[in-house]
């Protein structure tokens, strides 16, 4: 067992220490600093030196101290958000590691010969982007980076893309998955651009699935649309009834996922919730103005194309996801800045 009071004795000693020699030694040295461990995946640690000298927090720092000065420090505002673009970094050097680690399980390290050739192909067109060799040079500079530096991102890129090669290998889009979706989403392909089918739409926005499922429950219920929107909605329509108006079918003006959702109503017709880049969407029809579409035969590559992406980036995304899942991983917001 442990000796309570040789600890207690020995904490006593450090208090009366530092408050006989001052504050100052309450600051840790830069090399112990350096030393301190932010994050953890799976026991492989990241230390606070290996973030401070990454070359997107380097940047990140330049940027405030022209914003802020060089006394940055002393901001509160400017260090919290050092300590919030901080943490996204560390987020990404987190999933560094989850990538690297599934590259060597899966045996798909590149070669030194592909390595080689994938680092200068990029590289060289990176650079071929710049009239002039200064032009370049001041464009590393400005995003803090190194060509040293600029070839290491790059190493990392060649890697990841046989990581997604080998994640995409199996994707495929089955003819009857093109059909399903044409007839679905026909409305997309107007044979007359200029006379597209339109939707008359209300949209009620919320910030989640179980808020988007309580309200769709209340519709089903009986309750009224507007009633709705005026209550939940958490955009500006809530005060017409969450109207949107008449959209175009094919219109770029509106969030992908949300047109899809409300192409597949019919008029009067409510949606289940339907996720999109700004929250959780329960959408109704108010009307449809059906227009003739393009054949199927003429629009089936471009639909391939489509699900295509969409498949592959739902692949990626699930990898990523159920590696983060499996892994332990820690980190330590307080130790940040």
């Amino acid at each position: 067992m442990k000796n309570i009071k040789k600890i207690v004795a020995a904490s006593l000693f450090a208090i009366v220490l530092i408050s006989a020699t001052g504050c100052n030694q309450i600051k840790k040295t830069q090399a112990a600093i350096d030393k301190t461990i932010v994050a953890e995946v799976d026991g492989d640690a990241i230390t606070r030196k290996e973030l401070d000298n990454d070359d997107e927090t380097l940047y990140v720092i330049e940027s405030i101290k022209t914003q802020y000065g060089e006394t940055y420090e002393e901001n509160a505002e400017a260090m919290e958000s050092l300590k919030t673009e901080k943490s996204r970094i560390l987020d990404t050097m987190v999933l560094d590691k989850l990538l690297m680690a599934e590259v060597d399980k899966r045996g798909i390290m590149p070669t030194d010969e592909e390595m080689t050739a994938g680092i200068s192909e990029q590289y060289d067109s990176i650079k071929a982007q710049f009239e002039t060799e200064e032009a370049f040079t001041e464009a590393l500079k400005a995003q803090g980076a190194t060509e040293e530096s600029l070839k290491e991102y790059i190493k990392k890129s060649v890697i990841y893309q046989k990581l997604q090669e080998d994640i995409l290998k199996d994707v495929k889009v089955t003819e009857e998955e093109i059909q399903e979706y044409y007839n679905k989403y026909s409305a997309k392909y107007p044979a007359n651009a200029e006379e597209p089918t339109t939707l008359t739409l209300a949209h009620i926005l919320v910030a989640t699935e179980e808020e988007a499922n309580e309200v769709k429950k209340k519709i089903d219920d009986g309750a009224d649309f507007a009633e709705m929107a005026a209550q939940y909605g958490t955009d500006g329509t809530k005060e017409t009834g969450g109207e949107l108006g008449e959209i175009p079918a094919n219109t770029q003006d509106y969030d992908a996922d949300f047109m899809q959702g409300a192409m597949a109503l019919k008029a009067d017709e409510v949606s289940v919730p339907v996720k999109s880049q700004f929250g959780f969407h329960i959408i109704k029809c108010i009307a449809r103005n059906d227009k003739d579409s393009l054949p199927f035969e003429d629009v089936k590559t471009s639909i391939e194309a489509e699900l295509t992406y969409y498949k592959q980036n739902d692949s990626i995304t699930e990898t990523v996801d159920k590696l983060k899942e499996a892994a332990e991983i820690k980190k330590y917001e307080d130790r940040l800045i």
